[in-house]
């Protein structure tokens, strides 16, 4: 059973091999769903297609889901590293959102995602997604975490093709 539209997600793949650098971006004050969709996706990326892929939270991972992010090199916290964070979504040529519907959940890192050159994408199962603002947007409000949904993309993924035992050596280390 997949749940996402395939050539979408074929499209997504594309964007992905095609850029140099992209951002993904979480909601403020970062729960388990933010935190693990968003180096999950960075994982993935890291192991499939070599772009420069740099995960952003707008302020700092609390001590109990900590562990989520550790390994992952590159994660930066706007509230440590703002010029770098800035600068991070300035030069970035693909710009990835997950667990937000809008960028105004990244509070300060909303002026500087809504003037990023970037293509942008949303990845989010939230009510009312500002649509309008991504270029591309998978948004399903009937499943449980943009976690779940971020899975159901990667199922469709060329590489995996809707075999998880793909998913899970791709990104193994």
């Amino acid at each position: 059973m997949c749940i996402v539209d395939k050539a979408k997600a074929e499209r997504l793949h594309s964007l992905i091999f095609r850029a140099k650098e992209i951002v993904l971006v979480s909601h403020t004050h970062p729960d388990g769903d933010a935190a693990g969709s968003t180096i999950a996706l960075a994982e993935y990326i890291r192991h499939l297609s070599g772009p420069k892929v740099t995960p952003i939270f707008p302020d700092p991972l609390s001590d109990n889901i900590s562990f989520i992010a550790e390994g992952t090199t590159g994660v930066l916290c706007h509230d440590d590293n703002s010029s770098e964070v800035k600068e991070a979504i300035a030069s970035c040529d693909l710009l990835i959102c997950l667990d937000l519907n809008s960028f105004s959940r990244a509070d300060s890192l909303a002026e500087a995602l809504a003037g990023s050159g970037a293509f942008k994408v949303l990845i989010d199962h939230h009510l009312h997604p500002d649509s309008d603002s991504f270029g591309m947007v998978f948004s399903l409000t009937e499943i449980s975490s943009a976690s779940e949904l971020l899975f159901w993309i990667l199922m469709s993924m060329p590489e995996v093709d809707g075999d998880a035992s793909k998913l899970s050596a791709a990104t193994r280390n």
